[in-house]
């Protein structure tokens, strides 16, 4: 099978219209050429009656001039032989170039003319030729010009005859000219609607199918980062075609590599797990040790200690749980759940981190039900609660409000930290990136993983995420999440 590229299939569809264009030129080109013939044959005709008048016209001056002479004795104003005979050989000359192209008719009189103008002649040689007349000459002057008389009698019907034909055949000749030229406005007319119609046909469909093609390979193209099999396949050998070969091959590349990548980060949580856990259990024994007086190990060093051990799990945790989602693997239990009671068991499990820093959690919540993971929406908002309680100064007060937008519930946790610059607030959900900007940060060290993950989890819900934050004022963090059909509780 013959693969064409773009370029190919342009010419094709360049060369279509230029075909029909041609093939219509040369059909216009044949109807100027019948044009052409009908108008030659038109002047021939013309010409031939031209020459049959003159034929009539020059016998009836010379025989009126004979019979002058005649009457009255003497040659004046006749023509001499010999200038006679040159002007009808001309005459004739000019008869024999068109008469091979004409009808029967026209041969007849030419065969005829020539034979009157042979009697002619020898009439007036005889007349013209010099010394006395004698009977004998008398007589044959009788006889040539009986024979004159009887050749203009043959040569006129023979002409009148021609002449009817020839009517008949110029009539013929303009109207066939007439049909030709109509047939060549029709064309005309006909080949530009033809060919505009088929070039605007050719340009749509040569438009559609690239379209077509671009957009399966866009669409392709939104699928490709997330590591999933590409849903579409361009056929065709062209390049668009070469295009989607390529990345189609990019990923199952890809999905080679977040497969690797997945195995990896398991296997080196199920190494670290059992390891972490012994230190666990390490740390227990240290800190009741150090309580019974057994062992003399400060206690700040041992919830040092156990805090890093924390932020390591949790580090662990988190990779695990956002390769999880990004591989859509994270399946969610969807519920009824209140959202009044939602937020005050996260707020409750808070509390113990807010009053170490003396702060504030107030909660402003309407009471209605969402249809949600519970304890994949309280991750999201002890994320941001705990992101809150990180970043407010002492004594400040932490706002977690519910409320309801049209089709929406909307979720917000605003703090009196040191705020987010405008440029960096489209980066915070990003994986690994951490707000530099705020040295009052307390409470350990974070890793950029949270606000990730709170993305994936508030996407899968179909819901969104965002924030609001001035800088020395501080942020409030939001997310929606569709009502659906569920029942407010009023």
């Amino acid at each position: 099978m013959i693969k064409l590229k773009i370029v190919h299939k342009g010419l094709i569809y360049l060369c279509l219209p230029l075909v029909a264009q041609g093939y219509f030129a040369y059909q216009l080109f044949d109807l100027i050429k019948q044009v052409e013939k009908s108008v030659e044959k038109q002047a021939i005709h013309i010409r031939m009656s031209r020459e049959m008048s003159f034929t009539i016209i020059q016998f009836c001056r010379t025989l009126s001039a004979i019979g002058t002479n005649a009457r009255f004795g003497g040659t004046k104003g006749l023509m001499s032989a010999a200038e006679y005979r040159k002007l009808m050989d001309d005459h004739l000359a000019r008869l024999d170039k068109d008469i091979k192209i004409t009808s029967t008719d026209y041969q007849q009189v030419y065969s005829q003319s020539r034979k009157l103008i042979d009697s002619q002649y020898n009439l007036l040689q005889l007349i013209q030729r010099g010394g006395e007349e004698s009977t004998l000459d008398t007589l044959n002057r009788l006889a040539l010009t009986k024979n004159v008389i009887s050749n203009a009698e043959a040569a006129g019907m023979v002409i009148y005859t021609a002449w009817g034909s020839e009517e008949e055949l110029l009539a013929k000749e303009r109207e066939h000219e007439a049909e030709s030229r109509e047939k060549i406005k029709s064309l005309i007319w006909f080949a530009s609607i033809f060919d505009l119609t088929l070039a605007l046909a050719l340009i749509a469909t040569f438009i559609t199918n690239i379209t077509k093609r671009i957009n399966l390979l866009v669409k392709n193209a939104t699928v490709l980062p997330s590591s999933k099999e590409l849903p579409y396949t361009v056929k065709g050998g062209d390049e668009i075609a070469y295009l989607d070969n390529a990345m189609h091959k990019a990923s199952r590349e890809l999905q080679e590599a977040a497969g690797y990548r997945r195995s990896l980060i398991e296997m080196m949580a199920h190494d670290l797990r059992s390891p972490l856990m012994a230190i666990g259990i390490a740390f227990d024994a240290m800190l009741k040790s150090s309580t019974s007086g057994l062992v003399s190990v400060p206690d700040s060093k041992i919830s040092y200690l156990r805090q890093s051990l924390k932020h390591i799990t949790t580090l662990m945790e988190d990779l695990l749980a956002l390769d999880r989602m990004e591989a859509t693997q994270l399946e969610l239990e969807l519920d009824l759940v209140n959202a009044k009671k939602l937020v005050e068991d996260c707020c409750e499990l808070l509390n113990a981190q807010a009053e170490q820093k003396s702060l504030t959690i107030k909660t402003k919540i309407d009471s209605l039900d969402v249809i949600v993971d519970r304890n994949r929406i309280v991750q999201v908002l002890s994320n941001l609660i705990s992101n809150a309680i990180r970043y407010s100064p002492a004594h400040a007060t932490i706002l977690v409000s519910v409320s309801r937008r049209q089709n929406l519930a909307h979720f917000s946790v605003s703090d009196q930290g040191p705020g987010i610059d405008l440029d960096l607030q489209d980066h915070i959900f990003e994986k690994y990136y951490q707000v530099k900007n705020s040295p009052k940060a307390t409470n350990g060290i974070g890793y950029g993983l949270g606000l990730a993950i709170s993305k994936q989890i508030i996407t899968r819900h179909g819901g969104e995420i965002g924030v609001d934050s001035t800088l020395a004022k501080g942020s409030e963090f939001w997310f929606d999440i569709p009502l659906d059909n569920a029942d407010d509780d009023d």
